[in-house]
């Protein structure tokens, strides 16, 4: 048999399996070809993003992916960040706004006035690409 995997033409998912009865094994396939897919964008938006906040002292973050509810991102100190898995299914200026975000939250934890004037600084638009974001259907 031919191997299981994802084919994205654009439009649409082609997704091939041992057993197209198992609904099971297609997500987990599909599940799978995403993960691979949100650690390839995420690594490379991370770099694109990283000389916004370089001159901040931002520590650069090790990077984990995982299927969340209801956040699209956190950051722990030292220097670590979760990056939700469907967030890969959006622009890429929508997943920079996230890790821009985050990466703020490096130099302040908590989201105070001074927060927000990091995130400003780094992101002006952020107001902008987080209503867009929040705006999407999964």
């Amino acid at each position: 048999g031919s191997p299981q995997g994802v084919r994205a033409d654009g439009e649409f998912l082609w997704v091939r399996v041992r057993d197209v009865e198992d609904p099971q094994l297609v997500r987990r396939v599909l599940e799978a070809w995403y993960r691979a897919r949100a650690a390839e964008v995420y690594a490379e938006r991370l770099e694109a993003c990283w000389p916004r906040v370089q001159p901040l002292g931002v520590p650069r973050p090790a990077v984990t992916i995982r299927a969340m509810r209801s956040r699209w991102g956190s950051a722990r100190r030292p220097n670590k960040m979760t990056l939700n898995l469907k967030l890969v299914q959006v622009p890429v200026a929508y997943i920079d706004y996230v890790i821009l975000h985050e990466l703020c939250h490096f130099v302040e934890p908590n989201h105070s006035a001074r927060y927000y004037q990091v995130l400003e600084r780094v992101l002006p638009d952020w107001r902008a690409r987080k209503a867009a974001l929040n705006a999407f259907q999964f």
